[in-house]
């Protein structure tokens, strides 16, 4: 009998912490083996550490559990309600970036820049790539330093890029917007979940 990725992966990662290979990174490894377990069964590679970093002390007392005590349970109802809020979060996610792209293209219409000029590339790759630098954007985009430089010096002009440090060499550079709605509403959609799940199966004793 197959077992479900969604039983073998919260397996796999308390039995890789249980063996704590490494002198640094373990918990950090173990929770990025969980998207490549997905992915490596053909299913999508949900983003979950950060529902587990939210849910930090439950996340620490249910590995405990299962290591010490063999206590399963509080393991694997953490894991599947991480993995619900995950998909929740991913689906309101594409509706905020989509949201964000729309009024980026507004901005890009009302100044009249040109439709194939560096700033439409860069703001498209800052969907997908919100931290950036503009060596980065050179070599994402392949395009020259210049270019690149011009259109983040544009970018931030308008409000759509900031700067994460004072150092006027390696600038890192963020969008702010879109790292908003990548860590807005953990909380919400994980309270929602374990609310449904209360709802039909009863509060746990």
């Amino acid at each position: 009998m197959e077992v479900s990725i969604l039983m073998r992966a919260p397996i796999a990662h308390v039995q890789f912490e249980a063996i704590h290979p490494f002198l640094d990174g373990n918990g950090r490894t173990g929770r990025l083996l969980l998207p490549l377990m997905l992915q490596a069964a053909s299913e999508p590679p949900i983003h979950l550490a950060a529902f587990l970093k939210v849910r930090q002390r439950d996340y620490y007392d249910a590995l405990l559990k299962a290591q010490v005590r063999l206590e399963w349970e509080p393991w694997i109802k953490l894991f599947l309600e991480c993995v619900i809020a995950s998909a929740k979060h991913t689906v309101q996610l594409f509706g905020k970036i989509y949201s964000i792209h729309a009024a980026w293209q507004q901005q890009l219409h009302a100044q009249k820049r040109r439709r194939h000029a560096t700033i439409w590339k860069v703001a498209n790759l800052l969907l997908g790539q919100p931290v950036v630098t503009v060596n980065e954007v050179a070599r994402r985009l392949k395009v020259t330093y210049p270019a690149a430089n011009d259109a983040i010096e544009d970018l931030l002009a308008m409000g759509i890029l900031r700067t994460n440090n004072d150092s006027r060499r390696n600038r890192v550079f963020q969008s702010h917007e879109v790292l908003n709605a990548l860590y807005t509403g953990l909380d919400q959609v994980l309270d929602e979940t374990r609310a449904a799940y209360e709802y039909f199966a009863g509060p746990a004793v």
